[in-house]
């Protein structure tokens, strides 16, 4: 019988985040797990380069949700970030502090409970990458004739128990079987930010879903922006919301429907500029503007 692991949280000093375009593309698109054929996905638009990929759940099967979102891309940042300090089995819990970047705060049953039906919902859809094209285009070298061709679960997990740190308390956990498909892909691409973890404490911000989700679509706004060849066309608004179809709104909360827009909006514009002050602060970034459209607050802009 293999021995039980204990979930220990590691002293990590960063934060993983997988900021390639075929993670941002996931998770802010409905619709895509149920979609019979696969999507072509322009990740190097000047070449006319293309990823193709292709999502579908387990049949058969009920995810809590039928879209993968920024939640539980976060859930999944933050699995890779427990797997590259050599954490391979844990809790929700666990989970749920690295995501926050308050490693030694409480963690309430709804918090855990939700990772939990993400967790086991990632465990069920499987990914197919065809990164052939991109590759190529990159230089990776592949064997002649090869396909750069992944394919496996969002998370290869398995329910598992696990001891607590102690030794003494038995829990339920998971076990991450290998490294994800998409950290894989978004590794050999240069394409995985790694920040450092203090940077996701933000002064006066409770750890509500929404302020974890708003501090880390900055931080990887930021990152992206970094990457960028051409940094000053990229240096450009954070909008909030334009034509209730795009920005920010949207990609964090595409699967919600919103019952009052602007006090969403106000929210929003709340969090982010602490976020912002608070990474102002830390010199992760230079500064930033709020931007108007007449009286109306529309965005921010980041300066690096």
């Amino acid at each position: 019988m293999e021995e039980l692991k204990i979930a220990k949280l590691p002293k990590a000093q960063n934060e993983n985040f997988n900021i390639s375009s075929v993670a941002k593309f996931i998770t802010t698109t409905g619709g895509l797990v149920s979609a019979e054929n696969p999507t072509e996905l322009k990740v190097m638009p000047s070449k006319n380069i293309i990823v193709t990929v292709d999502l579908e759940k387990d049949k058969d099967v009920e995810l809590s949700s039928n879209n993968v979102t920024m939640y539980d891309l976060a859930v999944m940042d933050s699995v890779y970030t427990l797997y590259k300090n050599n954490c391979s089995s844990f809790t929700p819990e666990m989970v749920s502090r690295i995501m926050s970047g308050n490693v030694k705060g409480d963690v309430k049953p709804q918090k855990a409970g939700a990772v939990t039906r993400s967790l086991k919902k990632l465990a069920l859809i499987r990914i197919t990458l065809d990164c052939t094209n991109e590759f190529e285009a990159r230089g990776i070298k592949l064997r002649k004739g090869d396909r750069a061709l992944f394919t496996d679960y969002l998370l290869p997990l398995r329910e598992v128990q696990v001891k607590s740190a102690n030794g003494e308390v038995y829990l339920n956990g998971f076990s991450l079987k290998e490294m994800p498909v998409l950290y894989d892909y978004a590794e050999r691409i240069g394409r995985v930010a790694a920040v450092p973890i203090g940077l996701m404490k933000v002064p006066g911000m409770t750890d509500t879903d929404d302020a974890i989700l708003v501090k880390r679509y900055v931080i990887q706004r930021v990152e992206e922006l970094k990457r960028a060849r051409n940094k000053i066309t990229l240096k450009e608004i954070i909008y909030y919301d334009e034509e209730l179809d795009k920005g920010v709104l949207t990609e964090l909360w595409y699967d919600e429907e919103f019952v009052n827009i602007r006090d969403k909006k106000a929210k929003l514009h709340k969090m982010m500029t602490k976020v912002l002050e608070s990474f102002k602060i830390e010199k992760y970034i230079k500064g930033y503007d709020v931007l108007f459209a007449g009286r109306s607050i529309i965005g921010v802009e980041i300066n690096l």
